[in-house]
């Protein structure tokens, strides 16, 4: 009998238990919604960042025939410079400013997308969250230092690049880019044309923090907060400096010729394909996920919060890395990777021109042979650049070309 009441009032426990586990479990719908409302607010602060952006670029119909005019000449992969008469021409037809056609050109060369706009209250709260991300910047220094030591100076990058292309059946070829710039029409351009360009690059390395930090938070599950911020920052600078050595020494005119598929991919771009879809996903999964929990455990406002100020300080770190790695060590660690490149690889030195309305890879001679002579690309060179830079305007061409469309001959 007592067996009995026992068995019964531990049922009862037990059910009780489950009634209470059940209903924490529930959704708290108006904190989901109030935390999903929070993470929304950079995204439509970013749509009239851009609108007001594009309107300053030119919006008007005369602007609007310009830029079409651009991008029809960004599509035959030559330089904008080879057009510079024909788009001086017409500018003067449609009565557009020197400046304001730069700014098309401009923007066409190097576009900003909704993700460079959400990005952007980084910048104009500089100081507020340079709080949260120079403390990281000052710990990643010796980091990045050590990774560029560990891929370029010990040969870690070479050295894995030989066994790709052993196994995965691809050669490395040297294919240079005209050195023909944008034309510049000031000092006051030069500059902020470099900016727009620097920038460009910037989402992959802040959203690679966010990524980061969720992972952390996903995997370990730790319960004290600092020990999370730790791990994920420490996570966070290695994958930075990783990425950062890998893009700039993946800087040289270096490109994939893939026997297999049939293609031609800019070394550079290679490293953008592979992180972009990786990290976009990641993140809608995580994210999504983490909320979820959030709305059952937690508080979803103050992970919504918490997710907008990892984004805003990585912005920080992320503009740090990518201005100063560059500026201070970035020639130095490219000009040493390409002297491994000739000297482990010894790639053959092409140009890829158009001629006759054919794509052409021209034979010219050795890497080193070349660098050494300072052989300018052909004249009739079909550049690389406009095929990364203008994604939107063709997507599929930016990914490579297409070697069943190309004749490989010797120079004459």
């Amino acid at each position: 009998m007592n067996v009995g009441l026992e068995r019964m009032r531990g049922e009862s426990f037990f059910g009780s238990a489950n009634v209470e586990h059940t209903m924490s479990q529930e959704l708290e719908w108006g904190a989901l919604f109030r935390g999903i409302g929070i993470l929304c607010i950079p995204l439509l602060a970013a749509i009239p960042l851009r609108l007001i952006w594009r309107n300053w670029v030119g919006q008007r119909f005369e602007d609007k025939q310009y830029r079409a005019r651009v991008d029809s000449y960004l599509k035959t992969g030559l330089p904008l410079e080879a057009f510079r008469e024909e788009l001086t021409q017409l500018a003067g037809e449609l009565r557009i400013r020197g400046r304001k056609a730069w700014r098309i050109e401009t923007e066409r060369l190097h576009p900003l997308g909704i993700t460079h706009f959400i990005l952007l209250p980084a910048l104009i709260f500089f100081p507020i969250f340079a709080a949260i991300g120079l403390p990281v910047i000052a710990l990643g220094i010796p980091v990045l230092l050590l990774v560029e030591f560990l891929l370029i100076r010990k040969r870690g990058l070479i050295y894995t690049m030989k066994l790709a292309e052993k196994s995965m059946g691809f050669s490395l070829a040297h294919i240079p880019k005209n050195d023909w710039e944008h034309g510049i029409h000031g000092s006051e351009l030069e500059g902020l044309e470099y900016h727009i360009k620097a920038f460009n690059s910037v989402p992959r390395v802040v959203f690679l923090g966010l990524f980061a930090w969720l992972i952390v938070t996903w995997i370990l599950d730790l319960d004290r907060l600092w020990l999370e911020i730790t791990v994920s920052v420490v996570l966070y600078i290695v994958l930075l400096s990783t990425i950062g050595v890998l893009s700039t020494a993946f800087e040289a005119d270096l490109s994939f010729i893939h026997t297999g598929s049939g293609s031609i991919t800019p070394v550079e771009s290679w490293l953008e394909t592979v992180l972009k879809p990786l990290i976009g996903i990641g993140l809608i999964v995580l994210l999504g996920k983490d909320l979820l929990h959030e709305a059952r455990e937690g508080n979803p406002v103050l992970f919504a919060l918490s997710v907008l100020a990892a984004l805003y300080g990585a912005t920080v770190v992320g503009l740090a890395f990518q201005y100063g790695y560059g500026i201070a060590r970035g020639s130095r660690a490219r000009t040493e990777f390409v002297g491994q490149i000739i000297e482990e690889m010894q790639p053959i030195s092409y140009d890829l021109v158009s001629r006759d309305g054919q794509v052409i890879l021209e034979r010219r001679m050795m890497m080193k042979e070349r660098i050494e002579r300072g052989v300018e690309p052909s004249s009739q060179l079909f550049g690389f650049d406009p095929l990364q830079n203008l994604e939107s305007a063709n997507p599929e061409r930016s990914k490579g070309i297409s070697i069943d469309k190309l004749s490989i001959e010797d120079s004459d």
